[in-house]
């Protein structure tokens, strides 16, 4: 063989062995790019995961404070004491009280109170023509009776907490003569009942020793006893038509 020969065959050799060797770096470079690559969206595929991760605990906290119920606001009671209505101390040892008939105690208020003026065009608690027997001034709290031809109705200033002094003692006075009213009326089952009213409790549409009880209850500022009156006698009719 020439050396020209020689020298082809061994550039024919070299060039085979020099793209060969371009070949197995390119294919590293290729599997390095390929790692780099791959690492790389890995890297980005964990920061995504991280990120939806924060995003999911944000929301997930959002999720949380939704259901989360919400806090009651506290509302801080008007300052004063409230009255205490020792209603057993009312019942006075061998006390007689003179009864009265509610047929009949609408056409005497005097025997309730003392009587400082009069309204002849009221209503009664269902709206109806009524006479309004007032027993205080009308700068001070009211205690009246309401008086028509089916309940007698006996409404008193029912005092707040924030009140003054004189108010509260004016309310204890009225609850007091409340009370004696309706002993008057339903004996000591009377005084009871207003002893619970004054204690929050309601009473409709009840029977207490013959006497329907329509409404009793103490709320909003105001005590309202309602009874609803029988069908007047004969006695009583009569009466009625001889005095006209």
């Amino acid at each position: 063989m020439t050396t020209s020969g020689c020298w082809e065959v061994t550039k024919v050799q070299e060039t085979q062995a020099d793209n060969q060797e371009k070949q197995t770096t390119e294919s590293g470079n290729s599997t390095d790019d390929s790692a780099d690559n791959k690492a790389s969206k890995s890297d980005t595929s964990k920061q995504a995961t991280q990120s939806t991760r924060k995003i999911d605990k944000k929301t997930q906290e959002v999720i949380d404070l939704q259901k989360t119920p919400a806090v009651p606001k506290i509302v801080i009671p008007e300052d004063g004491e409230p009255i205490y209505y020792d209603t057993q101390a009312w019942y006075k040892k061998n006390q007689k009280l003179t009864p009265l008939n509610l047929e009949t105690v609408g056409s005497t208020p005097e025997k309730i109170s003392e009587i400082i003026s009069i309204d002849e065009n009221s209503l009664d608690f269902i709206s109806h023509s009524a006479t309004k027997y007032r027993f205080m001034q009308s700068n001070q709290p009211y205690f009246d009776l309401v008086d028509s031809p089916n309940y007698l109705e006996i409404d008193w200033y029912y005092a707040n907490p924030s009140d003054t002094d004189e108010e509260k003692r004016m309310s204890l006075q009225h609850a007091k003569k409340a009370h004696k009213f309706a002993r008057q009326l339903m004996g000591d089952a009377g005084g009871q009942l207003v002893a619970d009213m004054l204690a929050g409790k309601s009473v409709q549409d009840k029977s207490i020793n013959d006497v329907k009880v329509s409404l009793a209850k103490c709320q909003f500022y105001s005590c309202m006893l309602v009874l609803k009156k029988p069908k007047p006698s004969k006695t009583i009719q009569a009466k009625a038509e001889t005095n006209h």
